[in-house]
């Protein structure tokens, strides 16, 4: 009874699974990869471009005689994890109906596995446009999650405060922020959090030079990112501060 339930759950899962055999040649290397099953979830996301009973039994070249974009890259990762017997994930792209999967790969036995697919295409577009977005545009630029981990930043930043975006990405970015000016920062990301759009916000950001540069903000947050454009007002409000001494005196 319950192995007629688990038949029942894989077939009937809303996610699209599959379940391999590995085959090895002469040295132990995998080489290829047999269906043993695949679910209705499975049919649907590639494209119902093969009936189940014409997938079951057949190798992966046969069934993909072209392989799928980006194969070197997620052939070596799935060879990895199959040789250790590890999980893993990687990303396949599929010409046919234009979409990007991410595939769970998990260990079964020694010569077998299950692979559980999402469709991530959205996600990936959204990378795309965020990067052509960033690329272009001459401001500071970033987009960070909602506790202000930079997730992705633009060439300005190199210019104006000497860090690179592999230096910056998946940094915090109050570790970067004055002292005197972390309160008020943190208030305007309590404020952020709340959706609000937050215009002409100034405080010290520190460069990699270790000086600080005076950056006024425009940020918003739009579902679980914010998306924040910055200029450097060092001079201006240096040149403001000199001015207002002089007429102090």
């Amino acid at each position: 009874m319950f192995e007629q339930c688990y038949i029942h759950f894989f077939n009937k899962s809303p996610i699209a699974n599959s379940i391999h055999r590995v085959i090895f040649n002469e040295e132990g290397s995998p080489i290829d990869y047999e269906f043993l099953s695949v679910n209705q979830e499975y049919m649907k996301l590639m494209g119902d471009q093969f009936q189940e009973k014409e997938i079951k039994g057949r190798r992966f070249y046969e069934v993909f005689p072209d392989g799928w974009d980006g194969e070197e890259a997620w052939k070596g990762t799935l060879e990895r994890a199959v040789l250790a017997r590890e999980s893993t994930v990687f990303h396949i792209f599929l010409q046919n109906s234009q979409k990007w999967i991410r595939v769970v790969f998990f260990p079964l036995t020694n010569e077998t596995f299950g692979c559980i697919y999402f469709d991530v295409t959205k996600e990936f577009k959204q990378g795309e446009q965020i990067a052509a977005f960033l690329k272009i545009n001459i401001d500071i630029l970033c987009v960070a999650d909602l506790e202000w981990n930079f997730i992705r930043v633009n060439k300005a930043f190199e210019k104006v405060l000497g860090y690179t975006a592999q230096e910056l990405e998946g940094k915090n970015f109050l570790g970067l922020i004055h002292e005197d000016d972390i309160q008020k920062s943190m208030e305007a990301m309590e404020r952020l959090g709340r959706q609000e759009i937050i215009t002409k916000f100034v405080n010290r950001v520190k460069g990699k030079d270790g000086t600080y540069r005076y950056l006024e903000w425009h940020s918003q947050a739009y579902e679980k990112y914010i998306y924040a454009a910055a200029r450097d007002i060092t001079e201006t409000k240096r040149l403001h501060e000199r001015l207002y001494e002089q007429n102090i005196e």
